[in-house]
């Protein structure tokens, strides 16, 4: 899981690069720091006090 998110991280971070000539935003930064800082195990960590682990995809926050 942490691996796919990684990687979906760096494709989006290329893409914004490449297409637009844009750096992610400070919230795709902290999100890519959620991630990173998950437990070993890959449970993912919440990204608020409202969020149960593994119950949505930071990613889609992002618009």
């Amino acid at each position: 899981m942490r691996s796919d998110a990684l990687d979906a991280y760096r494709r989006l971070r290329t893409t914004l690069a490449r297409d637009q000539g844009l750096e992610p935003s400070a919230a795709l930064g902290r999100i890519r720091q959620s991630v990173l800082s998950a437990p070993a195990d890959d449970t993912p960590a919440p990204a608020d006090d409202t969020q149960a682990p593994g119950t949505a995809d930071p990613l889609a926050r992002i618009g």
